[in-house]
């Protein structure tokens, strides 16, 4: 199934053009199912029908004015994703209209050492890449989103595998948590393999319960995902 969270997971903000009201329907009823709220709390499906819709990754949607959407998709420093809704749920390229795209970079933190390389959007990690501890080793490696990994590996700061498998996109506070894979032992013993159970604490942080000693989603030595401006970029030359 092609999921509105896995469009706001790759761009954060996205428009969305539904040509006819049947798929003005269906999108209304997936928003509503995949837990989107409209901007003013209501449940999608009590909107009323329209062409061009927006949703957020803080999970609220809304509709948009035809005059919106044709001004802005005339200016040259448009930066919005535009993505046809019924080619979409039919698994075809769906993308009007993309200003923003993929870069491959190196990542620094304070001390100048490599952080994460791979691909970013907007200098943070998006798409694919690898994320190293301090000491140089790679902690997680695969396929990035905005709160981390999508799908991929984990490693202890040994550089045993720690989960190996895909992660649920955390539409809430907090990181994506591992979802279905692989569990082993800091001393590389298998220890696990299916589905993961999560709870949420009183702030909404994502915690394992089953398998019961997986620990922390985000051990204490790991290095934390926040790219603010200070850190140094650099590109590998094909950016202009």
């Amino acid at each position: 199934m092609f999921l509105l969270k896995d469009l706001i997971d790759r761009y954060h903000n996205v428009w969305i053009l539904c040509e006819d009201k049947y798929l003005q329907r269906l999108f209304l009823i997936q928003a509503e199912c995949e837990g989107f709220l409209a901007i003013n709390g209501q449940k999608p499906t009590e909107l009323g029908l329209q062409k061009f819709y927006g949703i957020s990754d803080d999970m609220t949607m809304g509709y948009l004015s035809s005059m919106i959407w044709s001004l802005t998709k005339r200016n040259p420093n448009d930066d919005h994703v535009r993505i046809d809704f019924g080619k979409y749920i039919a698994g075809l390229d769906a993308l009007i209209c993309v200003k923003k795209t993929q870069i491959w970079k190196q990542l620094l933190d304070s001390n100048d050492s490599v952080k994460y390389e791979g691909m970013t959007i907007d200098g943070e990690p998006n798409g694919s890449g690898s994320l190293y501890f301090p000491n140089g080793k790679i902690y997680k490696e695969g396929v990035f989103g905005k709160k981390g990994l999508l799908c991929g590996t984990e490693y202890y700061s040994n550089g045993n595998k720690r989960f190996t498998g895909v992660y649920e996109y955390n539409a809430g506070y907090g990181p994506n948590y591992p979802k279905h894979g692989i569990y082993y032992s800091k001393n590389g013993i298998r220890k696990y393999e299916g589905e993961f159970k999560v709870q949420r604490s009183g702030i909404g942080w994502p915690t394992v319960t089953f398998p019961k000693d997986f620990g922390p989603v985000v051990p204490n030595n790991a290095p934390d995902m926040s790219f603010s401006e200070d850190h140094i970029e650099i590109v590998d030359g094909t950016d202009e």
